[in-house]
């Protein structure tokens, strides 16, 4: 029941403490996680929409299994990220993580997490760029799986709304929709993923938190409260990464990468205002240091050049922001 996953939610937040906790905001929407991100095996995640303190998710995490090391286990298992938090953007980096001893089979992560509110009443989007590989100190490539999970809470019926949820799998464009009797969310990914699954939350849960188990691509469709999560395998030389997108939307289209990057004022529109800021940036041409966000690197290739002029020509074009 949504009640109890509520009240379990809200005794973590105390003993995590709500200050301790990562929270991007944008317009009226807002997205916050426990701390340290991607550490707890229930609820985790708060997502609000219109500054009305109704709470959207459950949880939104990632987990890893490594060759040797036979067993899922939440990223932050070992230790917590360098943590960057701007307005409406987290960054999230860990160096060297994983069990056994450093340079056996340790992994490196990156997590740039993107909030964006909508031009309607309860109406947002989460964009989330995960770059993930073997660290370089590793003594050969392995074998890693990587899992995201994402567990939404939509309002509903009265006087329990869970019963009338319902989750499914579109195979064609790899995006999952939970619909509720008055709303509904989607997430999506870039479709490099090796396998998913619809089912539900406590099931995923309980797979991805303990033993070496795989995700079914079951497609559902899944009645009363569910989750969704995706799985990647890939073997992975010592320094190689793999960049990987989803993205959710709330009453509007998910979409893996941002359709309005450009928007760099966030008033969903790409204009003139816009073109001030990314000019400037591209007169400049390089981005600031990290962990700082570089607004302007449309293509986040770590530089303002002629590849982000394209998409900035794009959507300067389209002028309204898709929703």
């Amino acid at each position: 029941m949504k009640t109890a996953k509520m009240a379990a939610l809200l005794g973590l937040a105390m003993v995590a403490g709500t200050a301790s906790a990562q929270t991007i905001t944008q317009g009226n929407a807002k997205f916050q996680m426990l701390t340290p991100a991607f550490s707890v095996t229930n609820g985790d995640s708060f997502y609000y929409q219109d500054n009305n303190f109704t709470d959207w998710q459950y949880k939104y995490t990632w987990y890893w299994r490594q060759q040797n090391n036979n067993s899922n286990s939440l990223f932050a298992k070992f230790d917590s990220p360098t943590t960057f938090v701007s307005g409406n953007k987290m960054r999230l980096t860990w160096t060297n993580t994983g069990a056994g001893v450093s340079g056996f089979e340790r992994l490196t992560g990156e997590f740039v997490i993107v909030l964006k509110d909508g031009p309607n009443p309860r109406q947002s989007r989460v964009f989330t760029r995960a770059t993930l590989g073997s660290h370089p100190g590793n003594a050969a490539a392995r074998v890693f799986n990587f899992f995201h999970l994402c567990d939404m809470d939509l309002p509903g019926g009265v006087p329990n709304p869970a019963p009338d949820d319902s989750q499914n799998f579109s195979g064609n464009t790899g995006t999952f929709t939970e619909a509720s009797s008055f709303e509904f969310a989607k997430i999506t990914s870039d479709g490099s993923q090796s396998r998913h699954d619809t089912a539900s939350g406590a099931a995923l849960r309980g797979l991805l938190s303990s033993g070496s188990g795989d995700l079914s691509n079951n497609n559902g469709p899944f009645s009363t409260d569910g989750a969704f999560a995706y799985q990647w395998t890939w073997t992975l030389n010592p320094g190689e990464t793999r960049t990987v997108r989803v993205g959710q939307g709330v009453n509007t289209e998910a979409y893996a990468v941002d359709p309005c990057s450009a928007d760099i004022n966030l008033d969903n529109a790409v204009d003139d205002a816009d073109f001030v800021s990314f000019a400037g940036a591209y007169n400049d041409l390089l981005c600031p240091a990290l962990p700082a966000f570089c607004d302007a690197d449309l293509n986040d290739d770590g530089v303002v050049d002629d590849a982000d002029f394209v998409i900035f020509a794009g959507q300067y074009n389209d002028l309204v922001c898709p929703w």
